[in-house]
């Protein structure tokens, strides 16, 4: 699991990163404003975990789970450590994952106003049907 904090021009966002047996996983959190580390460490105590469960998995290739092993030499540790800061901000497949993400959320939404729009226009037309119904009576 990783927590990638960057700025993104306009707010400051929050990227998790996390591979599982059944995919990959990220969620997004925009912090707004420039979080302090308090703000930060309350995010991950309380809601990281919860955006995690909501998001959906993303098949991985095998190439590219990360295995994370323990490093005791220093120096190692300061050379990876400055090689993770080269790197991109946001991965690829972090990318590819939040993208598949909007579209599924898109289409979701798309579909429940759609929904909403054919039971109003079934609502009118009870509605205009029963007044027909109540003229033909002579009320």
């Amino acid at each position: 699991m990783q927590l990638t904090v960057y700025f993104n021009g306009q707010y400051w966002v929050g990227l998790v990163e996390c591979t599982y047996e059944d995919g990959f996983h990220v969620a997004r959190h925009i912090f707004g404003p420039e979080p302090g580390d308090i703000e930060v460490f309350e995010y991950t105590v309380r809601e990281m975990g919860v955006e995690l469960a909501q998001s959906q998995a993303v098949p991985t290739k095998e190439d590219a789970v990360h295995s994370f092993e323990m490093r005791y030499n220093p120096k190692r540790a300061a050379r990876e450590a400055a090689k993770q800061m080269r790197k991109p901000i946001v991965s690829a497949e972090a990318q590819d994952a939040m993208r598949q993400q909007a579209e599924t959320l898109k289409q979701s939404r798309q579909q429940q106003a759609k929904a909403e729009r054919e039971a109003e226009a079934a609502h009118k037309r009870a509605l205009i049907e029963a007044k027909v119904k109540q003229k033909r009576r002579g009320h």
